[in-house]
């Protein structure tokens, strides 16, 4: 477990620089990644410094749920 550290930026676009940064970082290490990030508009920077990587990023080790703010609910009337 890594120690909480708090880190401030002046505007969105430091912080999706810096956290790709060090996100590429981690998936070069080969080691198991969990990863959750919000859906929306909220990580498009992210994903799109992610995708510009010089180098491909291998994500074999990345663990990413689907996840979202959605509620879907059985249909209980179903006969199947």
């Amino acid at each position: 477990m890594y120690p909480a550290q708090l880190h401030l930026f002046a505007t969105p676009e430091a912080l999706a620089r810096a956290f790709a940064a060090e996100l590429a970082r981690e998936i070069a290490t080969g080691r198991p990644l969990h990863l959750a990030l919000s859906g929306g508009s909220t990580p498009q920077r992210l994903f799109q410094l992610l995708a510009a990587a010089e180098e491909p990023l291998d994500w074999t080790a990345a663990i990413i749920p689907l996840g979202g703010t959605e509620t879907y609910h059985a249909d209980v009337t179903s006969d199947s």
